[in-house]
């Protein structure tokens, strides 16, 4: 019997020999739910960890003098958090050993009169790159991807690479693993994703640098792909015991 000739009263005959549904689909069904809501989290959680604060770059020695436009202060943590980054707004900074630097979001530089503290400087300077990192407002987000690794300014496109390399792990999960689920079943492929989107969140959390942490998430898009599919066909269970007939 070919599958167009299965009508509503033939479904009805095998829903009640194989069971309607019932408190074990039920329980099937949040499972699948419970499962689904740590892969929302691995979605969305690219949003979060790819946060860039306000930052500035970081003095090269220890500071004895802050001051920025009208406000003077002498550390720099109770000062900078006013500095807006894409403005042409600046920080001076007077060091323990008498030199002033002027500091920008991505460049820091060394005036050569040291015997000048004012906010507006029209004599020579000299540029450095941000070789000694960034300080970081950690008034809204006190650690991203971002600020863990320094991924801004001339490193920005690496953080711009976080969420598109998660979505191509999502397309290549699909790719393969539905043709393993062809292959070698799809209990065997579940239980095999169920336990890599479990083993891979967690190595997330502990890896050390930028690229191991891409290459996680990246197998852990690969595998998450599966959960979120299974949790759409248990979504449809319910809907055996509502069937319309014609």
């Amino acid at each position: 019997m070919g599958c167009g000739s299965v009508g509503s009263g033939n479904l009805e005959l095998i829903f009640d020999s194989v069971g309607h549904f019932g408190r074990y689909q039920i329980f099937l069904y949040f499972i699948c739910a419970f499962q689904n809501i740590s892969c929302g989290i691995h979605y969305l959680a690219s949003v979060f960890l790819s946060v860039s604060p306000q930052h500035t770059c970081r003095p090269p020695g220890n500071v004895s003098r802050v001051l920025f436009q009208d406000i003077s202060s002498w550390r720099l943590e109770d000062i900078w958090t006013q500095f807006s980054i894409g403005r042409e707004d600046h920080i001076i900074v007077q060091l323990q050993d008498g030199e002033i630097w002027e500091l920008t979001s991505c460049h820091r530089f060394r005036r050569d009169d040291k015997s000048s503290l004012n906010y507006d400087y029209n004599g020579h300077k000299s540029s450095f790159p941000c070789l000694d990192g960034y300080i970081y407002d950690k008034s809204k987000w006190h650690s991203t991807v971002l600020t863990e690794w320094d991924l801004v300014c001339n490193r920005e496109w690496f953080g711009r690479l976080i969420q598109p390399t998660f979505m191509l792990g999502v397309l290549l999960g699909a790719v393969i693993f539905g043709y393993l689920s062809d292959r070698a079943g799809r209990r065997l492929v579940l239980w095999a994703t169920s336990t890599g989107v479990f083993l891979f969140g967690i190595a997330a959390a502990f890896t050390f640098d930028y690229y191991s942490f891409i290459v996680v998430r990246f197998l852990l898009a690969i595998v998450s792909w599966v959960v979120v599919v299974l949790f759409c066909f248990a979504s449809l269970i319910p809907l055996q015991d509502f069937y319309i007939k014609p």
